[in-house]
């Protein structure tokens, strides 16, 4: 993924977008400008003389588009980026699929994007819980450089780019979530940061039940496939589940984990982050 991918998610938000560099990111893009003809280069695209030599000479902030072109092979992690010269926010947008956002990606399974007439304004989830709340809090400052707000029972991050983020690189629909099946990147994904996601989709819509002798992890979901292929994820991870099923009380399918091993299995490898959740798993098990 690179720049580019940010340009066609933002749309004609892209336009207004300014790109933060470090000193060796600004380096290597002065190269790839200099090549193409520095200056030269910029005047022709349309940008004033005056300004062009500010822009070579990193006085600044790089328009995004103008970046995108000269930066295919941009390696950062992350792209910092700012919509208003004015504001001291800017945003960073990741450019891999790390732990930490495949584990968000399976948290907003009890999320949704804000919208304003089609037009995506940021993304709001929904803790339920104060512990796993913080944590979630915590988790979206340190990839995104900014902190949520609470309203309500929601954590919200109003920032457009997020949004277009969890919609266009993870593919998190407009509307109803009954359509979103598993990230591609997290299918793409490593094993290792499967169980991130797993994790997320647990703490956002998993939940622990213990009776005695009958002990057992469930997943709900209204996507099928989506849970089918957190089940075969599981298997890969040594986890068997059994098969998806329509739960009567609150007629979303849901799969359960229920064999002992599978249960230690399970606590041993999915790295839940909802303190609460964390604490019933551990004492499943015991």
């Amino acid at each position: 993924m690179n720049a580019a991918n940010v340009v066609s998610w933002l749309g004609a938000s892209a336009d207004k977008a300014r790109v933060l560099l470090s000193p060796s990111e600004f380096a290597r893009f002065r190269n790839a400008l200099d090549a193409v003809g520095g200056v030269s280069y910029l005047k022709e695209a349309g940008v004033s003389k005056f300004t062009a030599y500010q822009y070579h000479h990193g006085r600044r902030n790089i328009p995004l588009k103008i970046f995108a072109n000269l930066s295919k092979d941009f390696s950062g992690k992350a792209l910092t980026i700012k919509f208003n010269k004015n504001s001291s926010k800017a945003v960073s947008i990741p450019l891999e699929l790390n732990d930490d956002v495949a584990y968000l990606a399976g948290a907003m399974r009890d999320g949704c994007l804000i919208q304003v007439k089609e037009r995506i304004i940021g993304i709001a989830l929904v803790p339920g819980d104060k512990s796993w709340e913080g944590t979630l809090a915590s988790l979206l400052e340190k990839t995104f450089g900014l902190s949520p707000k609470k309203y309500g029972d929601n954590l919200v991050l109003y920032n457009g780019a997020v949004g277009c983020f969890f919609n266009g690189f993870l593919g998190m629909p407009l509307h109803s979530q009954a359509s979103w099946e598993t990230p591609k990147p997290v299918l793409d994904a490593a094993l290792e940061t499967k169980r991130h996601y797993i994790a997320g989709f647990f703490d956002a819509e998993g939940c622990c039940f213990s009776k005695g002798n009958d002990k057992r992890i469930i997943f709900y979901q209204n996507n099928w496939i989506s849970l089918y292929e957190i089940k075969e994820m599981l298997g890969a991870l040594g986890v068997e589940c059994g098969e998806i099923v329509r739960d009567k009380r609150t007629r979303n399918r849901r799969i359960t984990i229920s064999k002992r091993n599978s249960l230690k299995r399970f606590v041993a490898v999915v790295p839940s982050r909802h303190p609460r959740k964390r604490e019933k798993l551990v004492k499943l098990c015991c």
